[in-house]
């Protein structure tokens, strides 16, 4: 916590972890090890589970497996 005149100011942070790797923070970037499973992937916290994902080669938007981006061919 850090005093600001007379409010108290605080850093909410949602620490992050990956089952597969010792990850890192870089620059406040969530980074794996080269070679994690669980690379391109986002981290689900309702789910508590990483889920793949994937971009899409029609509009190149990023979209979780198993998902439709856009009307994809």
């Amino acid at each position: 916590m850090r005093k600001r005149g007379m409010r108290m100011m605080t850093n909410k942070r949602h620490q992050m972890r990956c089952d597969q790797c010792e990850a890192a923070m870089i620059n406040g970037v969530f980074c794996h090890e080269t070679g994690c499973p669980n690379m391109h992937s986002r981290y689900d916290r309702e789910a508590g589970k990483w889920v793949k994902q994937y971009e899409c080669s029609v509009c190149g938007n990023t979209a979780d497996v198993g998902e439709t981006c856009c009307e994809e061919e």
